[in-house]
C-alpha cells in the first residue's frame, strides 16, 4: 500500500474550514484555464458557408502577402495575428499552472500570497470584459467562470486563518 496521496486531494490538517475551503477553490481553479486554452487553440469557430470561406481565405492571403518593416524586421499581418494568438496561450499557460501552485499552498502562506490570488483574479475579471467586447461564447463562459473560481478564492483566502 502506497503512503503518496493522489494528486488532486487535498491533506486536511488545517482547523480552520475557510482556510481549506480556499485551498479546494484554488485547487480546482486550474482545470476550466487549461480548457479556456484548449478551446482558444483548437478550432472553436463554427463552420462557415462558402460564401464566408471566400471572403475568410481572401482577407487571411491579404494578411499573409502584406509585409512592412518594423524595428529591422519584416513581417506581415498574419505574423502579428499569430504571435498574439500565442502569446495569450502561454499566458493562459502560466495561469493555469500559478493557481494550481497557489491551490496547493498552506493556508499560512496563502495568506501572506493575498495580493498575488487578488491580482490573478482581477486580470482575469478584466479578460472576461475583452471577452465580452470582442469574443464569442466559449471563451466568454470559460472567463466567466475562471474569475468566479478566482474571486470565490481570493475572497476566502483573505478570512483570518
Amino acid at each position: 500500500m502506497s503512503n503518496r496521496l493522489p494528486k488532486n486531494r487535498l491533506l486536511l490538517v488545517a482547523e480552520d474550514e475557510v482556510a481549506i475551503e480556499t485551498l479546494a477553490v484554488l485547487s480546482r481553479r486550474r482545470t476550466p484555464t487549461k480548457l479556456h486554452m484548449r478551446g482558444g487553440h483548437c478550432g472553436s469557430l463554427p463552420p462557415l458557408s462558402l460564401e464566408a470561406r471566400h471572403e475568410g481565405f481572401s482577407v487571411l492571403s491579404s494578411m499573409r502577402s502584406i509585409h512592412f518593416d518594423v524595428q529591422g524586421f519584416s513581417r506581415t499581418y498574419w505574423d502579428l495575428f499569430v504571435a498574439a494568438g500565442f502569446s495569450v496561450g502561454v499566458f493562459y499557460l502560466f495561469a493555469a499552472v500559478l493557481a494550481w501552485q497557489l491551490g496547493g499552498l498552506p493556508a499560512e502562506t496563502l495568506a501572506v500570497m493575498r495580493v498575488t490570488v487578488w491580482a490573478l483574479a482581477l486580470c482575469f475579471a478584466a479578460i472576461t470584459v475583452v471577452s465580452w467586447r470582442y469574443l464569442f461564447i466559449l471563451p466568454i463562459v470559460f472567463s466567466i467562470v475562471i474569475t468566479v473560481c478566482l474571486t470565490a478564492a481570493a475572497w476566502l483566502s483573505a478570512k483570518r486563518i
